[in-house]
């Protein structure tokens, strides 16, 4: 019989107990792991409201990269 485990606490939806799919408010979605900040190789993307690594970045000027 399949259990449903609890998404991590700062986790929206996930696709399992370590992995988020989607963010509560303010903080961002990194590589499966929702951050208050992203890190330095990443750059913030407002639209989907995650941390997108700076070397897929069509944006020249990305602040912290």
């Amino acid at each position: 019989m399949r259990q449903c485990l609890p998404c991590p606490q700062s986790c929206v939806n996930c696709t399992s107990p370590t992995s988020c799919k989607a963010c509560k408010n303010r903080i961002k979605l990194q590589d499966g792991v929702c951050l208050r900040k992203c890190d330095p190789s990443y750059y913030y993307n407002y639209a989907n409201n995650s941390c997108q690594p700076c070397s897929n970045s069509s944006i020249s000027n990305c602040a912290g990269c």
